[in-house]
């Protein structure tokens, strides 16, 4: 079943179902309590994770920390499939 998984979602250009879970699940983990308790992730297409937060001032630290972050995932996770972070406000 994995396997149908993954290859569904290789299809839909996203990263295999160990990174979507681990980004889903462990957010927080990976990014810290404090970001990770202003912001979600949305979605992971074509290697960029699509972040909601809370409040415009957290659009902007996010978006001047992703290289960071991206460094930060990649190396918890052990993977490349994120390489972008696009960053919007929830409404």
């Amino acid at each position: 079943m994995k396997a149908g998984v993954d290859r569904l979602l290789r299809h839909l250009k996203a990263p295999p179902t160990a990174v979507v879970k681990s980004v889903f699940t462990d957010w927080p983990t990976l990014v810290g309590d404090l970001i990770g308790s202003h912001s979600r992730p949305i979605e992971i297409v074509a290697g960029t994770l699509h972040i909601e937060v809370d409040d415009p001032a957290w659009a902007a630290e996010l978006s001047w920390l992703a290289d960071d972050l991206i460094r930060k995932i990649q190396s918890s996770l052990d993977t490349n499939e994120i390489n972008e972070i696009r960053v919007r406000i929830r409404r």
